[in-house]
């Protein structure tokens, strides 16, 4: 798996981990339930959570229907 692969999300809080987790859930649903990791990370700016497809393609799917609803 390369780095293109994972998505990195930025939470500000309990509310964005919650929306975060709800939204997994939906479009892993709608995806018929691919192989997903979710990892907790931690860097000098706080926290964020890596999502990794094993399929490439469905992480892009993914990275762009996050960017549309985190945004909305």
């Amino acid at each position: 798996m390369s780095s293109v692969d994972a998505t990195e999300i930025r939470l500000a809080g309990p509310e964005d981990d919650d929306r975060l987790s709800r939204f997994i859930h939906g479009f892993l649903t709608r995806n018929g339930f691919p192989f997903v990791m979710v990892s907790q990370e931690i860097d000098q700016a706080g926290g964020f959570k890596r999502v990794v497809f094993e399929d490439g393609a469905l992480g892009a799917k993914f990275a762009s229907e996050w960017r549309e609803t985190a945004s909305a």
